[in-house]
């Protein structure tokens, strides 16, 4: 029948023999003559339809339909599979050839990849399960922020590790060519291990999608050897997670990977010992990793950073004096393959083009080299550079050191720059003078152009740019810069979903799969741990391992029992585990290391809105049941509109803050929004951690909490001004007009146990001395208790009792009684605390350790709902001088904010005095005032006219603080701060002070300045 073509036209894939059948697009195709580009629009995602690619055969032209409505043919070549299901897929133009590639990672939970079109640079990205999407790619940039490049030239090796380095792998050449090009590469092809450290960051923000992104990176790399004619082929041979601030610089951390950061940063070095600069005992030298490079969604401090290898040994020989190949790459989420494979360009050898190089110098013509003389990156720019970097800083005309790099002045269509080189558009080959057929994306694939040669002026004279042949020089130092431990890699063990789910009286099914290799016979340990779920319970606890047979990649799974209690409870979670990976060397744990069991419940429960969940105003979220993931009922957002001409989007949040113990907060949710307009986002405290558009349907997320308070947010963002189901917008929605809904939903929320601080910091007891009078002169303590949630206190009154402690005129016989403030209904009363209406109380009273020292004191215990309280202290026939507290039993997460105590306010020993404690683990901000002239306006008689509040700190009786009107303060800062928390006093003769103070006891004394009267002192804690 000949030669077998076979062809993906836009909406069918046709097999030539004379007869053309149909076939599954791989991207949903748009019609070209409906495509209308408005003025404020970009590019549209569309749809990737990854089954496709799994009926090509290597010679297959494709026709891919892009974003643009365009249509763009590739040259199937061949694809590689890494084990677990994941794959990876290369191709080419038929036209453009190797400029112009596709090289698209997918798994069965998502594909990751990049494709180089005459119409520009597009993504493949993740979007749901079973759906992704294809997007323009955002340019990515090399320049740093800091000064002097990115390229670190570094001290040689210590002596004490000669013996881990010195000895190459030779491997067969790699299978792939682009075909119809000139070929110099050498023999024998020489095999680099590389290890990924990647962010815990990254990790929870790809999901499922990092494996296939580090092995996406891999190939990339790799493919870029092979087109530019380079015998060095990349292993992945070890993936690490670290959880990492991205609030790390990246020269910080690139310091730290090789024991030399200092300063604010010198705790670096600890954390990258075990895995990277730790002689004989770090991940690195275990595994041989030549190359270590960390990759996450860092600052935008650069795009990465890499130590610059200078001065190796020349192949053969087998030791080279510089092996601290190290790097970190940016952006990792939006995609970094080609900061990936710069990186570790300079890890090689290879220095970035002599403009940029002559930039980062300050303007000079000398320049620096990396392994060799021609070891440069390489640009093509017709109309010349936008600036003058060989001259000096300061020089009319220079690009100077603050200012931006260079580029080319007047693009023209087939200006570039190769891997190395700052300037731009750059394609994914290294600098080979040898190779004439280099031509940027989107450029005029009629006139390619050399892909190096002879440094332009006003360079130095006599230097070429030719990083293969520097590679190819030196390939036997960067093959050993560490010895081959790992002769055929095991692959990583991980599991193929965060979240797995059953239902009660079921089993749940986790599986796990073996990636990136299988030579050996390899296990991994399991085992669970508790969460919202309890052991026993909910479900049966299991461990064991699971096995792999040498060459055996397949899924191995596990189940676990589901109890049946048939109880109304909210969706409740566990955490299964690997670890302990064992077998032939270089097994290792990848990602995900933990995975969700979620044990199915109808959520919300009863169909409304669940307790603690808030959401508000016209954009509310509801209940609905038009769409779950499971049972009747979801959460639905708004269908929120905005204006994508102003830039003002629509928002629908739904919000819920708790504190939490440590664990996974599990949910699944369906986006139907247009693309790109209409966008949901997870937040947690502030910080998008998620973010989804278009028609992703029903796809599961997990992110792991730590312990402790944090707010989540539901969002949905949307810049559309009017229903994206109308039916006018062209391209239309992914999903089509017929099902955009501007719109998400939110279902089998699961959330870790609430779990109290500790010990917050807090005020605990609080007591208040003065004189208790008659009628309107009794003594009145006002107390608030906050938070959600109730809480048992103990409130006495002393007075026999503070005559031995020298109290002239103490309360003989005092009565205590309780008023709650939002309806008057006394709750309590008391004259002698032994003799109680509950006589439980009484022993209730001594366990909590607040039993008055005389019998004639009296004494409540009561749990109280949050909310404001009223202590009347008053004398059974007679007057005196009273002690009235409140004092905190038990739950320190719900705080008494606010008490309060009128009395009199007389002079020398019958001055009024505050006590209160702050307990917890940290400081707390209170503000204390003395109201007193506007009490009169409340029909408080012979009121204080000028109180005046001294703070004494009771451990050492120092005074921390004084104040006798507010408005003057000794810090006029205050003053604002007082107001801003909302206890500034009615009337400026009135004190105020506000104070952050350490656990302790404090004493707040009032007194009159000329006078005496009716004062209320209150202590305000701030929230």
């Amino acid at each position: 029948m000949g030669s077998h073509v076979s062809r993906i036209a836009g909406v069918a894939l046709l097999f030539c023999a004379g007869i053309a059948s149909a076939a599954t697009p791989l991207f949903i195709p748009l019609d070209k003559s409906s495509i209308v580009r408005k003025s404020d629009a970009t590019d549209i995602p569309v749809a990737f339809n990854r089954p496709g690619l799994e009926n090509l055969v290597p010679g297959d032209e494709v026709e891919l339909t892009l974003p643009n409505g365009s249509r763009h043919d590739y040259v199937y070549e061949h694809s590689i599979a890494h084990g677990g299901g994941i794959v990876t897929w290369i191709a080419r133009s038929p036209i453009t050839g190797d400029n112009e590639r596709a090289i698209i990672t997918y798994g069965p939970h998502g594909a990751w990849g990049w494709m180089n079109t005459t119409y520009g640079a597009y993504r493949v990205y993740p979007s749901g399960e079973g759906y992704d999407l294809l997007a323009p790619r955002l340019r990515q940039d090399f320049s740093p922020t800091f000064p002097g490049g990115d390229a670190i030239t570094v001290e040689p090796d210590a002596p004490g590790i000669e013996h881990l380095k010195g000895i190459p792998t030779h491997v067969p050449a790699p299978i792939s060519k682009a075909g119809g090009f000139f070929k110099v590469t050498p023999v024998p092809t020489v095999r680099a291990d590389v290890m990924i450290i990647y962010t815990k960051d990254l990790a929870q923000k790809l999901g499922v999608g990092l494996m296939p992104m580090l092995m996406n990176l891999i190939a990339t790399a790799n493919q870029a050897y092979v087109d530019s004619e380079v015998a060095i082929t990349l292993r992945l041979v070890n993936a690490t997670m670290l959880d990492l601030a991205n609030t790390n610089g990246s020269s910080a951390i690139l310091s730290g990977m090789r024991n030399a950061a200092s300063g604010a940063d010198v705790g670096l070095n600890a954390i990258f010992q075990p895995l990277t600069w730790g002689a004989g005992t770090s991940i690195r030298d275990q595994v041989g990793a030549d190359f270590v490079a960390l990759v996450r969604d860092g600052p935008n401090d650069t795009g990465g950073i890499g130590n610059l290898a200078f001065n190796t040994a020349i192949y053969p020989a087998v030791q080279s004096i510089f092996t601290t190949a190290y790097s970190v790459n940016n952006f990792c989420v939006q995609g970094c393959e080609q900061i990936f494979a710069h990186e570790l360009g300079h890890n090689m050898g290879n220095h970035h083009d002599t403009a940029t190089i002559a930039k980062d110098g300050g303007g000079t013509t000398t320049i620096a080299t990396g392994a060799f003389p021609h070891s440069y990156g390489w640009y093509s720019c017709v109309n010349g550079l936008t600036c003058n970097p060989y001259l000096p800083n300061g020089t009319g005309g220079a690009c100077t050191a603050s200012g931006p790099y260079a580029s080319c002045l007047t693009p023209a269509a087939n200006d570039f720059g190769t891997v190395m080189s700052y300037i731009g558009p750059r394609i994914m080959k290294f600098s080979n003078p040898n190779l004439n057929n280099c031509v940027p994306t989107g450029g005029n694939a009629g006139a390619p152009r050399a892909c190096g040669g002879v440094v332009p002026a006003p360079a130095p004279g006599g230097k070429t740019a030719n990083n293969a042949l520097s590679m190819n020089d030196s390939r036997g130092s960067i093959a050993a810069y560490r010895n081959e431990t790992i002769a055929n890699t095991p692959g990583s063990l991980q599991f193929t979903n965060m979240v797995f789910s059953g239902n009660e009286g079921g089993n749940i099914t986790f599986t796990v799969s073996r990636v990136g290799g299988s030579s050996g016979a390899i296990s991994v340990s399991y085992a669970l741990t508790a969460g919202s779920a309890i052991s026993g319970t909910d479900y049966t606890n299991v461990s064991g391992s699971l096995n792999w047979a040498n060459g055996d990649t397949a899924n191995k799974t596990f189940m676990v029992p589901i109890s049946a209690d048939a109880l109304a409870e909210d969706i409740e979670s566990f955490t299964a585990t690997l670890s302990t990976p064992t077998g032939v060397p270089g097994v290792y744990i990848g990602y995900p290391a933990t995975a969700t069991g979620l044990i199915n419940s109808p959520w919300p429960i009863g169909g409304t809105m669940p307790t603690g969940f808030t959401t508000s105003g016209p954009n509310a979220w509801t209940t609905a049941t038009d769409q779950v993931f499971e049972g009747t009922t979801s959460l639905r957002s708004a269908q929120a509109f905005g204006n994508f001409g102003a830039g003002n989007a629509g928002i629908s949040d739904l919000v819920y803050t708790a504190n939490f113990s440590a664990g996974p907060v599990v949910f699944s949710y369906r986006v139907s929004s247009y693309q790109n307009q209409g966008v949901f986002q997870f937040l947690v405290d502030g910080v998008i951690v998620h973010t989804n558009t278009g028609e992703s349907g029903w796809t599961s997320f997990a992110y792991d909490l730590t312990a402790g308070s944090h707010t989540l947010t539901w969002r949905f963002s949307n810049n559309m001004p009017s229903a994206c189901g109308s039916g006018g917008w062209s391209p239309p929605p992914v999903g089509g007009a017929g099902v955009c809904a501007d719109r998400v939903w939110i279902d089998a929320v699961a959330l870790p146990a609430n779990s109290p601080p500790t010990n917050p910091p807090r005020l605990a007891n609080i007591s208040t001395r003065g004189q208790v009078l008659t009628g309107g002169d009794v003594m009145i303590a006002g107390f608030i208790i906050g938070g959600s949630a109730a809480k048992t206190v103990v409130m006495t009154v002393a007075g026999p009792s503070l005559i031995p402690a020298g109290i002239p005129n103490a309360l003989a016989n005092p009565q205590l009684t309780l008023i709650r403030q939002s309806d008057g209904v006394v709750i309590g009363t008391n004259d002698n605390w032994q003799t109680q209406t509950v006589p439980g109380h009484v022993s209730s009273i001594q366990a909590a350790g607040f039993a008055p020292a005389h019998p004639n004191e009296p004494a409540l215990i009561a749990t109280l709902a949050p909310g404001a309280y009223t202590a009347i202290v008053q004398g059974v026939g007679g007057t005196g001088v009273g002690l009235v507290g409140v004092y905190e039993v038990n739950t320190p997460e719900v705080p008494m904010i606010n008490i309060s105590t009128r009395g009199q306010v007389l002079t020398g020993g019958d001055v009024m005095i505050a006590g209160f404690i702050i307990y917890g683990d940290n400081t707390k901000s209170v503000v204390v005032t003395v109201a007193g002239p506007s009490l009169v306006a409340a029909g408080i008689p012979n009121a204080l006219m000028n109180p005046q509040i001294t703070i004494v700190r009771q451990s050492d009786g120092v005074v921390i603080a004084n104040n006798d009107n507010w408005q003057t303060q000794t810090n006029p800062a205050h003053v604002a701060q007082i107001q801003a928390a909302g206890f500034a006093p009615a009337h400026p003769n009135e004190p105020a002070v506000i104070l952050t103070l350490p656990p302790g006891a404090y004493t707040a004394i009032v007194q009159g300045v000329g006078g005496t009267g009716v004062g209320l002192v209150g202590v305000y804690a701030i929230p």
